[in-house]
């Protein structure tokens, strides 16, 4: 919709729009598809002639203000994003060049030691003659008293570009922000942070996968649970019945197990049995499979001796978004990246 609104714009009321974005207030698409408000207002300052680029002003000897100590709780910790994960290095403060977001949304990045780092880009009018955008950094020393977080930047930086053109390149402000937070899960079990600044609050995402998802979870009659040993090359008996079986692990791995049962009322129908190994990564409510190693089995259901073993070649990484049933307990993962495919289940040992 904003497309169509920047299309029947002027060019001056493009430049009113984005000088009229409240800090941290315009408006973006989470992962999970709800509407956040974020992104920061325009700063105000010296700024050059709406047709001439203005220069980076990048000041590197200006001296760094004393800041408070940071102190954060752990569950503060970590890296957190409304939209999607940006590029935490596209400002660079020696050069004072700003590069490609990444995306579109913000971050902010709190290490255990109180010291963050903040980074925003909205743009609107993509895909049109003329874009424009807010970019924002800062950085600087987050302390929480209670459920007040304080951000104290030892700098900050903020840029506005219309129809691709610079029309300012700020330096600041530098208050300290003391904004209202709290850390838990929402209705689907994800881990956020939300903050509730002047424009209202806004939910984040931590980057990484969620503890919530960790362990075994599997459908069916069981029969796809550990179906086969690595150590000793091993299958388990089939069952008859088909079934999915996922192991996500702690440390970046995860195993999966699937039995293909096929149809019918043959007792001696061949059962597909498929093991497959990989490296696993998330962030917010999504799942990355990366497949090393695939095996299959198919097996006569009425003679365990009449089997074929072959190894698959792995295939590519696949996308998957997770969120738990209104029960609390249900695990339902859906596949985006290739082919509609959805198991809801259920914790296993």
């Amino acid at each position: 919709m904003l497309h169509n609104i920047l299309r029947i714009m002027s060019w001056t009321l493009a430049v009113a729009v984005l000088a009229a974005v409240a800090l941290f207030g315009a408006t973006g698409v989470r992962a999970d598809g709800d509407t956040a408000i974020y992104l920061p207002m325009v700063v105000t300052g010296n700024q050059s002639a709406p047709n001439q680029p203005a220069p980076p002003q990048p000041t590197p000897n200006q001296p760094t203000p004393t800041l408070p100590r940071g102190s954060v709780p752990a569950k503060l910790v970590g890296t957190w994003f409304s939209g999607q994960l940006l590029n935490l290095t596209y400002y660079n403060r020696d050069t004072g060049v700003w590069g490609n977001a990444g995306g579109l949304g913000h971050m902010i990045v709190i290490a255990a030691d109180g010291s963050y780092t903040r980074v925003s880009h909205l743009e609107i009018g993509g895909g049109s003659t003329c874009v424009s955008s807010v970019d924002v950094y800062s950085a600087g020393v987050a302390r929480a008293e209670g459920n007040q977080l304080l951000l104290t930047p030892s700098y900050a930086r903020t840029r506005t570009v219309t129809c691709g053109t610079t029309v300012s390149d700020t330096e600041g402000p530098y208050d300290t922000a003391a904004i209202p937070w709290r850390v838990g899960e929402d209705e689907q079990r994800h881990t956020r942070l939300w903050l509730s600044e002047a424009q209202g609050e806004t939910a984040y995402y931590r980057d990484g996968v969620g503890p919530q998802v960790i362990g075994g979870w599997a459908t069916g009659d069981g029969g796809a649970v550990e179906l086969y040993d690595p150590a000793t090359g091993a299958w388990a008996d089939p069952t008859g019945a088909s079934s999915v079986w996922y192991n996500f692990g702690a440390d970046g791995s995860y195993r999966h197990g699937r039995v293909e049962a096929g149809y019918g009322g043959d007792p001696c129908r061949p059962i597909a049995m498929t093991y497959e190994a990989g490296t696993l990564e998330g962030s917010g409510s999504e799942l990355r499979l990366q497949p090393t190693a695939v095996l299959r089995h198919t097996v006569s259901l009425c003679d365990p001796t009449d089997f074929y073993d072959e190894a698959l070649a792995p295939g590519a990484q696949e996308r998957w978004t997770w969120l738990f049933a209104a029960d609390g307990e249900t695990l339902s993962i859906i596949r985006v990246s290739s082919g509609f495919q959805q198991h809801m289940l259920s914790r296993v040992p």
